[in-house]
């Protein structure tokens, strides 16, 4: 609720809030969030536990449902178990930094001086 509240008066023009609900959400913390979206700010995300513990079973089968419990929402739509899964929200980021250097240094890496692209 704490972070509800500080989105709506923090007046952030881009706000991304995630927020996960589940059968026994609070109405109150439901309104609240229903309040921060009406303010047409940024993208926010809601994902229900039942939807997002599903997900993660069938990518992590070997995983306990008190791991799948432990979800974190990142970035558009990922989903990620901290301490347990590598997100790769930063993906698409680190391979454009990438590609760049070797196009701006002939296919050579400015790191090793390697030359990994002809």
């Amino acid at each position: 609720m704490l972070c509800l509240d500080a989105d709506i008066q923090n007046r952030r023009a881009l706000a991304g809030n995630s927020d996960a609900h589940w059968s026994g959400t609070p109405d109150k913390y439901l309104r609240k969030a229903a309040d921060s979206v009406r303010l047409g700010r940024g993208k926010p995300k809601f994902i229900g536990d039942k939807k997002g513990v599903q997900m993660l079973s069938k990518a992590y089968p070997e995983l306990s449902v008190e791991d799948w419990r432990e979800y974190a929402l990142l970035g558009c739509t990922e989903t990620s178990l901290p301490n347990i899964t590598m997100g790769s929200i930063f993906e698409g980021v680190n391979v454009v930094a990438k590609i760049m250097e070797l196009v701006v240094n002939n296919g050579k890496c400015a790191v090793c001086g390697k030359q990994s692209v002809r």
